[in-house]
């Protein structure tokens, strides 16, 4: 069973989350029933009197914890929700509801104890997915591409990398070909050679602004945060 470290108060909130998940859709399963006990047990927390909290108190609360324990406190309570087979949907919205206040790093531990603990499949970057105009999205993206920047091209996969040529990205193939062109150059200039890795991992990373597994728009804001890295090398080749 997934544990983490909480202190008291953590452990509250927990428990109050997990208590607010069960009883969501009206009725609290055996499963579910089930798991909170052994979470309980697990904690020390046999005896713990329910102050009955609603989800905005339970946000407010959230919002003074440290991101790690808002992770782990969210990783219990996606687990809960799998616990009796039915993930319904009053869950995901209730969850998915807490996800700005996680980063993309906290997302990726948590999708790899949930690939662990989880008793069905989970993907998290769908939670990641909220309703935006196309320039917010292409905003994030590029925020995003310019975190990713800081990584190096072993970071890359070129299996994976190649596997994305399918959708949008296929009709510009040829740009993510010369960014790979750039990554792998020894003589490259360094911003230009970071413009290219951060953009060539935004596309091949499993969480970004809008999921590769929604239909349609799955891989547009790669298609914006590839061309934007394109404009960028282009800006810079004129000048240098």
């Amino acid at each position: 069973m997934f544990k983490a470290r909480l202190g008291k108060y953590q452990r509250e909130v927990l428990l109050e989350f997990m208590k607010v998940i069960s009883e969501v859709d009206g009725n609290v399963t055996h499963d579910e029933m089930d798991l909170i006990y052994r979470v309980k047990k697990t904690y020390r927390m046999k005896n713990y009197e329910y102050k009955h909290l609603t989800p905005e108190q339970l946000r407010f609360r959230l919002e003074k914890l440290d991101e790690k324990d808002v992770m782990n406190i969210l990783t219990h309570v996606i687990l809960l929700a799998m616990a009796d087979g039915d993930f319904s949907l009053n869950e995901r919205k209730l969850i998915k509801s807490f996800f700005d206040l996680l980063s993309l790093e906290s997302a990726s531990q948590m999708q790899k104890f949930l690939d662990k603990y989880g008793t069905q499949e989970f993907d998290v970057k769908e939670f990641f997915y909220q309703d935006q105009t196309d320039q917010e999205i292409l905003d994030d993206s590029i925020r995003m591409m310019n975190e990713f920047a800081e990584g190096s091209a072993d970071d890359i996969d070129e299996t994976v990398l190649m596997k994305m040529r399918r959708g949008p990205v296929k009709k510009i193939w040829d740009q993510v070909l010369k960014l790979w062109e750039v990554v792998q150059n020894p003589k490259a200039d360094t911003t230009v050679k970071a413009i290219a890795i951060g953009a060539l991992i935004y596309l091949i990373s499993p969480l970004d602004v809008i999921p590769d597994v929604v239909p349609v728009l799955g891989l547009t804001d790669d298609v914006g945060v590839l061309a934007y890295a394109m404009a960028q090398l282009s800006k810079m080749m004129k000048n240098g």
